[in-house]
């Protein structure tokens, strides 16, 4: 299953190259390296793995990413997880096998516990292990989120709450304050395991931290301070899901009901409303595919690429860099975020190494715009 959906990813991305630099492939013709037979053998490859029988969707989104936490493997037995990269220990044995999910992108304390005896070999939230939350999201992903009501994934994929500490002392986790309108089950306070739940009266900012790998549910002990044995997400069923469905929508003049069933799928896991019998045209269904790509993959590693692909990279990246400069909610914290939106067309290649062109000279001129 895994080389299977690789697969249909490698030929969606080759099929989408001809966005780049309008030499790759040819979308009027039948030819092997034609356009659509790229789409086809996409959509083919990826329709091996759905027809399977083997995997499906986890009925709570954020199981998915527990799991990667917990160092389980599709727990509740559904096979939602096809391909990730494994990460072991806390680097305090031999193993050395540990990486930073949860501690540069992702969600944990300000404090670090790790040689604090009291609280290093504690679990759940009396440690929950420190974060640098080095990733933020956008204000374009958090109006995703709220425009759909999609609350699964967007408070589990963007931080909804802080954690509260005691006032004297060595920082104790007393609780959770929720973003106001992030807290479940209303915005009464509660006590959950001897933890204070409470909600915020003020509004938050749409520039949060990314909080898809929470560092809260890890099961080694001690928690190291930098190292986590969080896994990393290569490829899921809900990814093959709206593979097919994006290659299916390309191959057809108006959307397919195979179409719709595959984005329906995803979107009703999200517990919100599916489209089918919207109507939708080939283009707005492209669109479609696009912002629900951003909501359940974001912070996975695949967004550049799916840009790359749909011609979009260079135009959104310099549509975020405005957002962020001109916002109300911009402050000189993200000040940064400028120069790295601030791309130009080449990056949407990598250059050719000096060392290659030294020894290959049919190289002649490198990539566009290095």
């Amino acid at each position: 299953s895994a080389a299977k959906g690789i697969l249909a990813r490698i030929y969606l991305f080759r099929a989408g190259e001809n966005n780049r630099d309008a030499t790759v492939g040819n979308p009027l013709t039948n030819s092997a390296d034609s356009i659509r037979n790229y789409y086809q053998h996409a959509k083919d490859w990826a329709l091996e793995v759905k027809q399977s029988g083997l995997h499906g969707l986890v009925s709570t989104y954020s199981t998915v990413f527990i799991d990667l936490c917990q160092n389980k493997y599709n727990s509740t037995g559904v096979g939602e997880s096809i391909w990730e990269a494994e990460e072991a220990g806390n680097r305090s044995t031999p193993e050395w096998a540990a990486g930073r999910l949860g501690n540069t992108l992702g969600f944990g304390a300000g404090t670090d516990y790790s040689t604090n005896a009291t609280y290093m070999n504690q679990l759940g939230m009396a440690n929950p292990g420190y974060s640098y939350r080095f990733a933020y999201c956008t204000n374009k992903l958090t109006e995703m989120y709220e425009l759909d009501g999609d609350t699964a994934r967007g408070n589990w994929n963007i931080a909804n709450y802080e954690y509260t500490y005691a006032a004297t002392g060595d920082k104790q986790v007393i609780g959770r304050q929720y973003f106001k309108g992030k807290k479940p089950g209303g915005s009464a306070t509660q006590v959950v395991n001897g933890f204070t739940y409470t909600e915020s009266t003020s509004t938050p900012s749409s520039l949060r931290c990314a909080a898809k790998y929470r560092r809260e549910y890890e099961v080694i002990a001690p928690k190291n301070k930098n190292y986590t044995s969080i896994n990393f997400p290569i490829l899921r069923y809900s990814d093959i899901l709206l593979m097919i469905a994006e290659a299916d929508n390309e191959l057809t003049s108006t959307p397919s009901d195979l179409a719709y069933e595959c984005i329906d799928a995803v979107r009703t896991r999200a517990k919100i409303s599916g489209i089918t019998g919207g109507g939708l045209t080939k283009d707005q269904f492209r669109d479609a595919i696009k912002r629900e790509r951003a909501m359940e993959f974001c912070f996975e590693g695949l967004r550049r690429w799916d840009l790359i692909r749909w011609g979009d990279f260079y135009k959104d990246m310099q549509e975020i860099r405005t957002d962020y400069a001109t916002r109300s909610t911009w402050s000189t914290t993200f000040s940064y975020a400028t120069a790295y939106f601030n791309v130009t067309s080449a990056y949407n290649y990598f250059p050719i190494p000096d060392a290659e062109m030294a020894v290959n000279k049919l190289i002649t001129k490198n990539n566009p715009g290095w």
